[in-house]
């Protein structure tokens, strides 16, 4: 946050910079992916415990996979999602 605040403020505001808006954006991803390795390499690592809840593994897939066998296919957001990388694929190619 402010990194894009202190880059929109050096880039429109003073003029001190002078990057087209485009570049912005891969700028700050490089700043941030930067800030994020050096701040993981720093750290210590979190107990496995810890972690553990957010970590995907096959079992949650295939539990989630019963789970949702159950639902209607309007209801299941993996059939949701299919239907629309189909949708953008058929509107990506009527202008193509």
């Amino acid at each position: 946050m402010a990194a894009g605040a202190g880059l929109f403020i050096a880039n429109e505001l003073t003029g001190a910079l002078h990057l087209h808006f485009l570049y912005i954006a891969p700028v700050l991803f490089v700043l941030c992916t930067l800030v994020l390795i050096v701040a993981s390499l720093t750290s210590p690592a979190p107990e496995a415990q810890a972690v553990a809840p957010y970590v995907w593994t096959r079992r949650f897939f295939d539990a989630e996979t019963r789970e949702l066998a159950s639902l209607p296919f309007y209801q299941n957001y993996r059939w949701q999602s299919l239907g629309l990388l189909i949708l953008a694929a058929l509107v990506v190619g009527w202008f193509w």
